[in-house]
This record gives structure tokens, sequence and C-alpha cells, in this order.
């Protein structure tokens, strides 16, 4: 608030003194910005280039410039990150300069614009996520099933250090790729076992088995195997033993046989 006190005096004595206006300049205290971070979300995943956002307000309505930091070892120290335009609330991050590891960013608001010499200022930090650009490890392996359906079981060991291991299709000869599944029957960890099964026609063509993270890293194996031929079924197939025709009884002992008649006798 503001209070003032005036006192008049009149020089001749004959005359009242008044005051006609008063005019007051002062400058209002300045109040400190508020900055909260949108993306990366907690527990994300991010690989390639992805996109830093947060939202900044002033209840002064002062401009607000913005400085973005990241750190990889829980916020102990802090590296800064090139803005393109610091008055933008949103930064293109490529995850490619950074190692593979936990991260978690800083975005630092200031009204240091509006107020020279007397600017105040307001941070956020993000939730911890992942950058995980590398793919999963895979191994892929195969074996022949016993029997004559001609059919190869393939199986795979996928592992990942950062990320889930979310997915896995396979395809032979170039052909479509086809989901599999996990051994267990879900993608739920970092290190899954894969098994898929094909058959068809005999010779050698080409299998591919790719797998890909919660980050969306993708590893692709292949392996090429000689398909045998399905065994022929015996000459004649399934062809019935034919029924035995009944034998003419045998004569000799014991058996008497009839002398057939002469005619007219």
């Amino acid at each position: 608030f503001l209070q003032f006190r005036v006192h008049l005096r009149s020089g001749s004595g004959k005359s009242t003194p008044r005051v006609q206006a008063v005019e007051v300049v002062y400058l209002p205290g300045n109040q400190a910005p508020k900055a909260e971070f949108k993306q990366p979300a907690a527990g994300a995943r991010w690989s390639g280039t992805q996109q830093v956002t947060w939202a900044g307000s002033d209840p002064d309505d002062d401009s607000l410039r913005y400085e973005l930091f990241t750190s990889a070892d829980g916020g102990g120290t802090w590296n800064a990150v090139k803005l393109k335009d610091a008055k933008n609330a949103s930064h293109e991050l490529d995850t490619k300069t950074l190692k593979d590891g936990t991260y978690r960013a800083k975005v630092v608001a200031t009204d240091e614009l509006a107020n020279p010499g007397a600017g105040l200022a307001a941070e956020a930090i993000s939730e911890p996520f992942a950058v995980d650009n590398g793919a999963p490890f895979v191994v892929l392996s195969k074996q022949t099933r016993p029997g004559d359906d001609g059919k190869t079981v393939f199986h795979a060991n996928a592992v990942d250090d950062l990320s889930r291991v979310t997915g896995a299709e396979f395809r032979v000869d170039g052909g479509d790729w086809q989901a599999t599944k996990a051994t267990d029957g879900i993608f739920d960890s970092g290190a899954e076992e894969i098994q898929f099964e094909v058959g068809g026609s005999s010779g050698k063509r080409p299998v591919e088995l790719r797998v890909r993270d919660e980050a969306g890293n993708l590893t692709t194996k292949k392996l090429d195997h000689e398909f045998p031929a399905k065994a022929k079924p015996a000459a004649g197939g399934d062809s019935q033993v034919p029924a035995q025709q009944p034998k003419a009884p045998e004569q000799g002992a014991g058996a008497t046989a009839e002398t057939p008649k002469q005619p007219g006798k």
C-alpha cells in the first residue's frame, strides 16, 4: 500500500492552500515464474531424436527464456544442451549424442529480460528416463525336428541391457514377416527366449528373425538353411492286401469222392 502526508501553509495567511493532484511513480515487486516438464515421462525409453517439452508461466506476464540441461548421475552434475530458440518451450534432442544410460533433464525459466538486474528464475527436473540406442543382442540357432514332416525348429535368445524385449517376427526367403512368441508366452523382460518352426519345400533358403526392444531398436539375424525333402510313401501307397480265395478240399484219407451217375443207368 501507499501512505503519504501533506503539510499545507499559506505564505500570506490570506488564502487557503489546496492539493489538486498527486502523482506517484513506483516499481512493483517482481514475481517468480513457474516451470514444469511434460516430456520425457517417467520411465520413458528414448532412442533417436525425441521431443523434450515443458511449460513455463509468469504471474507478471513477463517474457521467459529457458535453459536445458541433462544429468547422467541423478542430478549430481548437469550438462547444458544448446537450444535453437531459448524462448520456445520445446527442444528436439538427438539422444545419439548421449551415452546409453539413465538420465534426468532440467529446465530453468528466467524473466531476466523483463527485469534487468532483478530477474527471478524457476527450475523443473524430469523423472528418470532411459536413453537406449543399442539394439538387442540376439543369438539364432536351429534344430531339425525328428520325423518325416521336414520342419525345422529355430531357437533364439535375445538380451537387452536397458529396455524390455517387446516383440519378434520371422520370415523365409524374403517373404512376409510373421509374428512369433516368447517361449514363456509373453515379452516382459530384457532377456527372452524365442522359438518358431518352419517347413515347406526342400532346398536352401534364408530364414530371418528380427527382434525389437521397448525403445524401438531392431536386430535382424539371418540363417541359410537346407530344408530336407519330405519322405515319399512306399510304392502302391496304402494298397490293401487282396482277399484270399477259398481253397478246394483235398482228397485223401478220410475223404469220400462221389462217382457221377451215368445216363441211362
